[in-house]
């Protein structure tokens, strides 16, 4: 049986710690992408049946890098059933 020992991170050399947090550096944003598109995608189709459209089939496209041109965009099928309340 191999014996591993866990260290916590204040217990890694330096280049250990770099090499760690180069490895790890993505994960939280790949999982915050994939909540983020859902969350996303979910207010925007509320927005639209809020303002009268139905059959709803979007995709929504954004950038949140805090660099200029960052935005926003959807594109897809809706009707328009009635005026916004």
């Amino acid at each position: 049986m191999k014996k591993i020992k866990a260290l916590k991170f204040r217990e890694l050399t330096k280049k250990q710690q770099k090499e760690c947090i180069k490895a790890h550096r993505d994960i939280n944003n790949d999982i915050m992408n994939d909540f983020l598109s859902e969350e996303i995608t979910s207010k925007v189709e509320s927005l639209l049946r809020k303002a009268g459209y139905k059959n709803i089939d979007i995709k929504v496209k954004y950038s949140l890098n805090y660099c200029q041109g960052d935005g926003l965009s959807f594109e897809g099928t809706f009707e328009k059933t009635r005026s916004p309340v």
